[in-house]
């Protein structure tokens, strides 16, 4: 077994603590490892001595008086609950990118209509003359057209903070699903 497969078993064994945790235990045998192989240990040899790495880790476990995890079962059971959690989860994505679309679409759209409103005004202008109610209709155009623009920006900060929500929602189930901060101290 390399280094890298026994570390991985190692950190998988030390699931029920927190990550930083796993990572600060799981460290030091990574430099256990690195300062054996540079004394001329073969990987194979320092995993041997070690011996098996669910063992070392449950060792530290009992240590550290982690006695199980909280949650209602075992790894399969979250991933389970972790795509039963997708399913709505997806939904309210396409919902989220559909706002996403949609909102500044509609304010650059109703920008683009209100300037076409005031260059209506200005051909009819041209070609008619001086007509009050054109006159009405180019006010009333650049200020659709003033509204959109100026709603643009607050839209576009609307949909990131969208887009963040649902990248979080995404990373708890995937949390989740990996059993990740679910802990239980005795």
């Amino acid at each position: 077994m390399t280094a890298k497969q026994w570390l991985k078993r190692y950190r998988a064994a030390l699931s029920p603590l927190p990550k930083a945790e796993r990572e600060r235990a799981a460290e030091y045998y990574a430099e256990l490892f690195a300062d054996r192989a540079e004394a001329g240990e073969s990987e194979e040899a320092i995993a041997r001595d070690l011996g098996d790495p669910a063992r070392a880790a449950g060792a530290l476990l009992t240590e550290s008086g982690v006695a199980a995890k909280k949650g209602r079962g075992g790894s399969a059971w979250r991933v389970l609950l972790a795509v039963l959690m997708g399913i709505p989860a997806c939904a309210a994505t396409a919902a989220l990118w559909a706002v996403l679309v949609a909102l500044p679409a509609s304010f650059v759209l109703t920008a683009l209509g209100g300037l076409g409103g005031a260059g209506f005004f200005v051909w009819t202008l041209a070609a008619e003359g001086f007509a009050g109610g054109a006159l009405a209709l180019c006010g009333t155009s650049l200020a659709a057209a003033g509204a959109g623009a100026m709603l643009l920006v607050p839209a576009l900060l609307l949909s990131r903070l969208l887009l963040r929500l649902c990248n979080r929602m995404w990373r708890s189930i995937a949390d989740f699903a990996r059993g990740e901060g679910e802990e239980v101290r005795a």
